[in-house]
């Protein structure tokens, strides 16, 4: 019995780490992003290939940019009204307070993450930012991300 139940607990302490580690966060992107820092261009174009823009820098260094963008579309939701009855005070009364039904249109959401890697002259990575709602990755996407010396 006490075996059961130690194994129980093992499994729901091991349940609750792997759904931490699996959750995708900010800072895991950003580990992976400033990984490349004084890493060679070359090693950044072979991990994360063709970059989606090239722009060169007044201080003869350029920067390869890096784009996500993901549109969604989000069908309509029905959300029920709400009627609520309640004894006045004043006048020992009931009163039926009420909220119409909201019924909202469809809409769309866009997710996106913009990554730009700074490259010297020595073609070496030297600064690195990103932007965007969607700039996050889990603990494992971040090693795939991530250069690895």
């Amino acid at each position: 019995m006490m075996f059961i139940k130690k194994a129980v607990q093992l499994s729901v302490i091991v349940s609750v780490v792997a759904g931490l580690v699996a959750c995708a966060d900010a800072r895991n992107y950003s580990t992976a992003v400033n990984s490349w820092h004084g890493a060679p261009e070359r090693a950044l174009l072979q991990h994360w290939g063709s970059p989606a823009e090239t722009k060169r820098l007044s201080n003869g260094n350029h920067l390869l940019v890096y784009r996500v963008v993901d549109h969604q579309r989000y069908p309509k939701v029905y959300s029920p009204g709400i009627n609520v009855s309640r004894l006045s005070p004043q006048n020992n009364n009931t009163v039926v307070l009420s909220k119409p039904p909201l019924v909202p249109r469809p809409h769309d959401e866009t997710f996106w993450c913009e990554t730009s890697f700074e490259v010297d002259k020595a073609d070496m990575i030297v600064n690195s930012r990103y932007e965007g709602n969607n700039c996050m990755t889990t603990q494992e996407g971040a090693k795939r991300r991530s250069f690895s010396r």
